[in-house]
């Protein structure tokens, strides 16, 4: 039980820092508050759709939303091989190689939704001047 409880605050600790560092990349007001608002999309295609949706989504974004959407991906592809979930560099092939497996599939989506709350929070925060 208690190496459980380790290995849970460890990976906890992971996603926040990967999705603060999201954050730290668009620091002034405005670029926050678009950071925000493509965070919050992200997330409800990841729990409304699905990893490889998600995946996709974020590939498809206009100019407007393109290099919020990049460094979203690249933080989430940061978070899924820190955590040894596949073995691959696309976002699509890592997508599809996570969804072979069950337990690996929910474990990422957990784990993206949680990076992604905590990119949300840094940037609202950001939003505001702290």
């Amino acid at each position: 039980m208690m190496m459980e409880t380790k290995n849970k605050l460890t990976i906890d600790k992971i996603s926040a820092k990967i999705g603060f560092d999201l954050a730290k990349k668009f620091t002034n007001k405005d670029d926050a508050d678009k950071l925000e608002t493509i965070v919050t999309k992200a997330i409800g295609v990841l729990i409304e759709d699905g990893l490889l949706a998600y995946v996709i989504w974020l590939k498809s974004r206009g100019e407007k939303e393109r290099k919020y959407a990049t460094e979203i991906l690249n933080k989430s592809k940061d978070l899924i091989r820190e955590l040894d979930l596949a073995t691959t560099d696309d976002p699509i092939d890592m997508a599809l190689e996570i969804s072979s497996s069950i337990e690996k599939t929910l474990l990422a989506r957990q784990l993206l939704e949680r990076m992604l709350v905590y990119a949300r929070y840094r940037a609202k925060a950001l939003q505001k001047g702290e």
